[in-house]
């Protein structure tokens, strides 16, 4: 399924997964983030296996390095979590929030602090990168210009709720590769400045005696060398890529 901005905005989401494992429940829902601005996110409800509900969400919030960019993606990340929570369904969220947890130089010179990932994660939800690793990664995206670079981890996997653990996560490639690179991300072995996330989560089976079932999210693959970073096993999984 996918869902264009509202408006004039030429982009979108989307979210695909595998139909001989997950099955969707009524059709997706397409929740404003904001009533002045065309940001919105598309939510769906997924049957994994026989009797596993989870809620999959992807949005992309405003871009922006400056103080009101920050503020207008907080106000929209706020109506998001209100969203999920009147669900009441165990959440994975694929998000480009456009932003990170750590500070950046803002486009004016500034340093400008996170406000969006910090109350993201008060209010419950987990990093799955961060869960697995112990850290999130120093960048998902690497953008070339001009006149400077722009990274760091602006691309999110999120979990809410007890019955999702994340398990595996697929590192990024190395700092090394991308520097290879004049340009940076997008190259000519790669066609965007952002990388993909790979995550496999746990669910925690109503029944036992189910075993794993997988979702995958798919855009585009990249040949380099990057590796699985484990976690712990338990019941079953869900694998979910976020590009």
């Amino acid at each position: 399924v996918c869902q264009k901005k509202r408006w004039r905005a030429c982009d979108g989401v989307g979210l695909l997964w595998r139909r001989d494992k997950i099955q969707p429940l009524g059709k997706p829902s397409v929740w404003h983030l904001s009533k002045s601005s065309c940001h919105i996110a598309l939510a769906q409800k997924l049957l994994v296996g026989e009797s596993e509900k989870i809620l999959a969400v992807v949005t992309h919030l405003k871009a922006g390095m400056n103080e009101a960019c920050e503020q207008a993606r907080l106000e929209q990340a706020q109506e998001l979590i209100a969203r999920i929570r009147r669900e009441e369904m165990p959440t994975v969220v694929l998000a480009d929030m456009n932003c990170t947890g750590e500070s950046l130089i803002s486009d004016v010179g500034q340093e400008l602090e996170p406000k969006v990932l910090p109350m993201i994660l008060k209010n419950g939800f987990r990093s799955a990168y961060a869960s697995v690793a112990g850290r999130d990664p120093s960048f998902t995206l690497w953008g070339g210009w001009c006149s400077h670079d722009i990274a760091g981890s602006f691309d999110w996997a999120l979990c809410w709720g007890r019955k999702l653990r994340p398990r595996r996560v697929l590192s990024m490639p190395e700092v090394k590769e991308i520097l290879s690179f004049p340009d940076r991300l997008p190259n000519s072995r790669y066609p965007s400045d952002h990388i993909s996330l790979v995550v496999d989560v746990d669910i925690v089976l109503d029944k036992a005696k189910e075993n794993c079932q997988q979702v995958t999210r798919t855009r585009g693959r990249r040949k380099s060398a990057r590796t699985n970073v484990d976690n712990c096993e338990t019941d079953g999984h869900v694998r979910l890529e976020k590009k």
